[in-house]
């Protein structure tokens, strides 16, 4: 009888946990299927835990090993707290809604509610996942939720056991340990900013008040940026949000980038908004200035926030991380790819291993739960790997797809994401045992081309955003979202 264990209790780890709970059979093959959620509910990102001011990125940020720095928020004083609850802040911010259609962002035969808009808001998000959640079979039975548990660590066994150690945070941190058959990391891979290396960051980081650089992990709503100079990095989603939603009070937002948001050119009509290309150097000393590629110099900033994205993280993870073998590791040494996956999703020198959902810009719940149905029939042994020296074969052929980086592997530019999830659609249905088990939406033509008109809907949805943000700001208004009728912008 096998043990399984999830570290994740968001999208990715409430599809894997599903899929395997309804393999036929289930209990034949599988004792306990043990979720591990590091905050006290499920929902992952998801979960908005509001006030983020206590917590800094490191400056810069370009090493998964990197953490951040814990702090009292009225205090200018840094404090070493041992707490890792200070830490587990969400991503997520104040106004947010999605950047996929609610149709796209659904779980199989669990539609969002009827009066949710196109695109939900992360509140009515967290709680279709809850609902989602209850969904999952043998929940206190099979399936155990681990909630408040930080995994410590994770490391192979001379008897090819998985001894995972956890740190119950409702229990004063109290440390357990079990052993496991498979682990799949689930986690996501939204936790260590990436904030770059560029000349005189990290003395104006040193100079300037705390947390006045900081990344937008850490940003919840444009309150504190009121008559402001406000610095963004990055115009990517984030970015755009930030930018639109600062414009509403700040005395000026200077948006800095180097190419064209994935959501095309997106004019912010304010004259308090202005773009500059990516920044070459940093200069606290001398008024707060930066200085363009380009030539472009502005000066005064009060405030600088990163929306460059995030490292892949493994911190627990305490086999195959060896930096004297990297081209075998299942992470680059500094944490900006992934690698040696099979089929995006098994390690290939340890299939135990599987990653769920570690490939970016993707539909998570609809391509957590096509890999989910497919992890699950290759536990169960109802589909089997090819040999180590096929999946490494199938794995550097799509290095070459990638004109041989495989940084790039894990990247995801449509139809290759809708794509990959219909191959892992293909191979479930060939698994021709007759014993049923989850199957995941199959990706159609339909469902294809909705994947891709998310970009142009969500681009026109954000000029909709932009104007009414121009509105708030001639009515001195902060920035709240747009719900319901916009006939009058």
């Amino acid at each position: 009888m096998m043990k399984i264990a999830i570290i994740g209790g968001g999208p990715a780890g409430l599809a894997m946990a599903k899929s395997l709970a309804m393999e036929p059979e289930v209990e034949k093959f599988i004792s306990s299927i043990d979720m591990y959620e590091r905050r006290d509910k499920l929902g992952g990102l998801w979960y908005y835990t509001g006030d983020k001011e206590h917590v800094l990125p490191p400056v810069p940020s370009t090493t998964y090993n990197n953490f951040e720095e814990i702090y009292d928020g009225g205090d200018s004083e840094k404090h070493d707290y041992d707490d890792i609850n200070k830490r587990l802040v969400s991503p997520m911010y104040r106004h947010l809604e999605t950047n996929i259609v609610k149709q796209m962002m659904a779980y199989k035969d669990v539609p969002f509610p009827e009066e949710c808009e196109r695109f939900p808001t992360r509140e009515e998000v967290w709680e279709y996942m809850i609902t989602y959640s209850k969904t999952i079979p043998k929940i206190g039975e099979l399936v155990n939720i681990k909630l408040s548990h930080n995994v410590e660590s994770v490391k192979k066994l001379d008897n090819k056991k998985w001894e995972l150690i956890s740190k119950n945070l409702a229990e004063h941190g109290s440390l357990e340990t079990d052993n496991y058959d498979y682990v799949i990391f689930a986690q996501g891979h939204f936790e260590i900013p990436f904030i770059p290396q560029v000349d005189g960051l990290k003395e104006w980081n040193e100079k300037a008040p705390l947390g006045s650089v900081t990344h937008a992990k850490y940003y919840n709503d444009c309150d504190k940026y009121k008559d402001k100079t406000v610095l963004i990095v990055g115009n990517s989603a984030s970015g755009i949000d930030i930018t639109t939603q600062l414009s509403t009070v700040a005395k000026k937002v200077i948006v800095s980038s180097n190419n064209v948001s994935a959501f095309g050119k997106i004019d912010i009509h304010d004259d308090k908004v202005i773009e500059i290309t990516r920044i070459k150097k940093y200069d606290y000393d001398n008024d707060r200035t930066i200085y363009g590629d380009e030539g472009e110099i502005e000066s005064n900033i009060d405030y600088i926030i990163f929306c460059t994205g995030y490292l892949y993280s493994l911190p627990f993870l305490k086999n195959y991380v060896d930096p004297k073998q990297e081209s075998d590791n299942i992470i680059s040494n500094d944490g900006t790819y992934l690698k040696n996956l099979y089929k995006h999703m098994f390690y290939i020198h340890d299939p135990t291993l599987i990653h769920i959902c570690a490939p970016k810009n993707v539909i998570p719940m609809a391509f957590s739960e096509a890999q989910a149905a497919y992890a699950s029939r290759v536990i169960t042994d109802r589909i089997k790997l090819p040999t180590t020296e096929g999946m490494l074969k199938d794995y550097e052929n799509q290095i070459k797809l990638k004109d041989g980086k495989p940084q790039d592997v894990l990247i995801m530019k449509f139809p290759e994401d809708a794509l990959l999830a219909k191959e892992y659609n293909d191979i479930v249905n060939d698994c021709k045992d007759g014993k049923g088990g989850f199957i995941a939406d199959y990706w159609t033509e339909e469902k294809i081309q909705l994947r891709k008109d998310t970009v142009p809907l969500k681009s026109d949805r954000l000029k909709l955003i932009v104007k009414h943000a121009n509105k708030l700001s001639k009515d001195k208004t902060p920035f709240y979202l747009l719900r319901g009728d916009t006939s009058n912008l």
